[in-house]
C-alpha cells in the first residue's frame, strides 16, 4: 500500500515514475543530492496539471546505476535512482530498495519510499 498525494507539474523534463522534489506545491526534478526529495511521481504528468506522486510506500522508480538489495536510494539529477552516498555534509534519500540488487542501467525496480537525510556525522 502506498500514499499518494496530488501535486502540481513545474517541469516539463518529469517522466514517470521519477524521485521528485517540491517547492510551493509543484513538483520538479532534485538538482542534486543535497536536494530534500518528497516522493515518486506515479504518473506522467502534463506541466502546470496535478500528478500523483507516492510519498510513503511502495512505488517503482527506474535506475540510472546498480544499487544492492536493501540500500538506501537517492535520487541523481534526471530523477533517476542511484545508490546514497554517506557524506559528512546532509545527502537526501528515497527510501530502501526492496528488490533484488539493480545491475544496470535502465532497470525499474521497487523502492519502499520513506525519505530521509543520510550523513556520517553523528
Amino acid at each position: 500500500m502506498a500514499i499518494l498525494e496530488s501535486f502540481k507539474v513545474g517541469s516539463t523534463t518529469i517522466a514517470s515514475n521519477v524521485i521528485v522534489a517540491v517547492s510551493s506545491n509543484t513538483i520538479y526534478l532534485p538538482t542534486t543530492s543535497a536536494t530534500p526529495v518528497i516522493g515518486v511521481t506515479k504518473d506522467v504528468g502534463n506541466v502546470n496539471q496535478a500528478a500523483p506522486v507516492v510519498t510513503h510506500g511502495l512505488a517503482q522508480i527506474y535506475f540510472n546505476d546498480s544499487c544492492t538489495s536493501g540500500a538506501l536510494v537517492a535520487a541523481d539529477s534526471s530523477g533517476y535512482g542511484v545508490a546514497a552516498a554517506l557524506a559528512t555534509a546532509a545527502s537526501y534519500y528515497i527510501g530502501t530498495l526492496m528488490d533484488a540488487k539493480v545491475n544496470d542501467t535502465g532497470t525499474v525496480a521497487w523502492v519502499y519510499v520513506n525519505p530521509g537525510v543520510a550523513s556520517t556525522e553523528a
